[in-house]
């Protein structure tokens, strides 16, 4: 479990992701499955699809293709 957050420069919490049985400020909603221990290769866990922001972590985050460089 555990959990990550992205902050302005002021310190506000702007989005964060929690997942497997976390319960820590990070979790919007319902915790994102945990990451496999070893994920397939060339994959990654992030929002899939691509920018979705449903402020559910459960919904947001999966397992797929990666997207580097893009908004995400």
């Amino acid at each position: 479990a555990g959990g990550v957050a992205i902050k302005d420069a002021s310190g506000n919490v702007v989005d964060s992701v929690g997942w497997g049985d976390a319960t820590n400020a990070f979790v919007e909603g319902t915790a994102a499955a945990a990451p496999t221990i070893a994920p397939a290769p060339g994959k990654s866990d992030a929002r899939h699809p691509n920018g979705q922001d449903t402020n559910v972590n459960a919904a947001d985050f999966t397992i797929g293709d990666p997207t580097p460089g893009v908004s995400n």
